[in-house]
């Protein structure tokens, strides 16, 4: 008799057990058919990556990926040459423009008709052809790899960004990995997992609340952190012997410049940063590092000029970027006057902080 209950109260318990299971999958099947309805269809998580031959990961040639950023759908196109889309350029041109950079030229959270190298296109006309070598992840030592691919004879413009690439020059592998097309920290939760739930709008709804919820301060750039001075001079040597004196050696005329720090035009984003600093003020700067001042400090909202809780550069603020290069430089006789190429050394601060 007992054993007859016993066997029933089992059955019982594995028939509930059983129910809440197929519940809680019903439940989450149709959560995850909402979200996909409310996104229209649109994934949270970039799709354009390919992994490459060595380990590393290349952009997805002949792709187009959409997929929201901050608030809004983000249309990415690669071509068949492997570098994103500038859809005013020319087929062919006498002359062609190579920007360098790491996901500030690539145009991180913009779309094809908001890069950095599609203004230029537009602000230089068809006798000129402008491509765009940006790639999220790389660093000054992947950009030389870059430049090694294009024609001694071609003018370049390299793009240094002041927030990350004193950090980035200490190799040349990306700081970031390839995971179901798309690129996550190494030893990041994301490379853990698969990718359904990688991609799944339920994980991305609950990684955008942890991060609402919770207040994660990012590091100091090198080159404004009080306690990584004699770090921050070595490694700005580093990218001046090695990738100006590469530049140098280019037949073609050669620019480099550096996106300042967001934080020191605006003030109240210092907040975000660890250590915490009053005041923004440099002890190092990188090759080209205040060319592009000028232009951020006579920005009537230089807040504009970068995303919301991002270093990354808005659509208005690669407009300037772009104004502010046309003014530097007139590309359209840059191949035959190399002699004029604008490089500059690291700089200093005269005492330390």
């Amino acid at each position: 008799m007992t054993s007859t209950a016993s066997r029933t109260t089992g059955r019982r318990a594995l028939r509930r057990f059983s129910l809440v299971c197929v519940g809680s999958v019903i439940v989450v099947v149709a959560l995850e058919l909402v979200l996909v309805f409310l996104s229209r269809g649109v994934d949270h998580v970039p799709g354009f990556f390919a992994p490459s031959d060595d380990g590393s990961f290349i952009l997805a040639a002949k792709s187009q990926s959409e997929y929201w950023h901050s608030g809004r759908v983000v249309t990415v196109t690669i071509g068949a040459d492997g570098t994103r889309l500038v859809p005013s350029a020319p087929p062919s041109a006498p002359t062609t423009l190579h920007i360098v950079g790491d996901s500030q030229v690539f145009g991180w959270g913009l779309s094809d008709d908001e890069t950095l190298p599609e203004h230029l296109q537009r602000m230089l006309g068809p006798d000129l052809r402008v491509v765009n070598h940006g790639k999220p992840g790389i660093g000054p030592m992947g950009y030389l790899q870059k430049l090694a691919d294009i024609p001694l004879s071609d003018p370049v413009i390299v793009v240094l960004t002041e927030m990350n690439d004193f950090q980035d020059s200490y190799s040349a592998m990306p700081t970031v990995t390839h995971h179901c097309g798309s690129i996550v920290l190494p030893n990041g939760i994301g490379r853990r997992l698969p990718c359904f739930v990688l991609r799944s709008q339920i994980f991305n709804l609950l990684m955008d609340l942890r991060n609402l919820a919770t207040v994660e301060r990012t590091p100091l750039p090198l080159g404004f952190n009080p306690y990584a001075v004699i770090s921050a001079r070595v490694l700005c040597k580093r990218v001046e012997n090695n990738l100006a004196g590469f530049l140098q050696r280019r037949a073609g005329a050669s620019t480099l410049l550096t996106i300042p720090w967001e934080a020191e035009f605006v003030p109240s984003r210092l907040s975000a940063y660890a250590p915490f600093l009053d005041k923004a003020e440099a002890h190092t700067r990188l090759p080209g590092g205040t060319r592009l001042h000028a232009a951020f400090a006579d920005a009537p909202d230089p807040d504009a000029l970068f995303q919301p809780n991002d270093h990354h550069i808005s659509a208005v603020g690669v407009q300037w970027i772009a104004r502010a290069l046309v003014n530097l430089r007139d590309w359209h006789h840059a191949a035959q006057e190399p002699e004029n190429q604008q490089l500059a050394d690291c700089s200093f601060s005269a005492t330390l902080p």
